[in-house]
């Protein structure tokens, strides 16, 4: 299963059924992620805005245009989309952590360093957050937090060589 596939399969996830125009809205999403899967990148983009026209919150399209806004190097819309998908909850990692690497490409690094410490309060093993984080400390110059979320990370993991290369 592609990236993609899993990213919107996971919103779909413990749903029930739902007034039908929430339905047809899964049904355009599916077929979106299809699309995208098959490299038909406007046929994808033109289903998920067809599910949003019948579902305006409906995050599966919004993830689905936010990552097709991500590959057509358009961060602003691709954030815009990536926002309304994760609406306060970090429960999609992928999404999230897609959307603080475009705050931090776009220089929205505090909002990125906010979002990356959800995620880690969430995550609180994963490496690749963490460094991400380290990646946004050192883009704001606070080499000093860099260094001391490195020195963390490898107290619990002793074993990462990515982190202790960053040291």
């Amino acid at each position: 299963m592609s990236l993609i596939s899993r990213m919107l399969s996971d919103v779909f996830r413990g749903r029930g059924p739902g007034p039908a125009r929430e339905a047809s809205a899964q049904a355009l999403c599916a077929e979106g992620a299809r699309q995208m899967e098959a490299g038909q990148l406007q046929e994808a983009k033109s289903s998920f805005e067809a599910a949003l026209a019948r579902d305006p919150g409906c995050r599966p399209a919004h993830m689905g245009l936010g990552l097709l806004y991500e590959r057509e190097a358009a961060p602003e819309q691709a954030l815009e989309h990536l926002r309304r998908a994760m609406r306060d909850s970090v429960a999609e990692r992928g999404i999230c952590t897609l959307a603080a690497r475009l705050m931090q490409r776009t220089g929205r690094l505090q909002e990125a360093e906010t979002l990356l410490l959800r995620l880690i309060a969430e995550y609180p093993g994963e490496r690749g957050l963490t460094m991400s984080l380290v990646d946004v400390l050192r883009a704001q110059r606070r080499f000093d937090d860099a260094i001391a979320r490195l020195e963390e990370r490898l107290v619990s993991h002793p074993e990462d060589a990515q982190a202790r290369a960053y040291l």
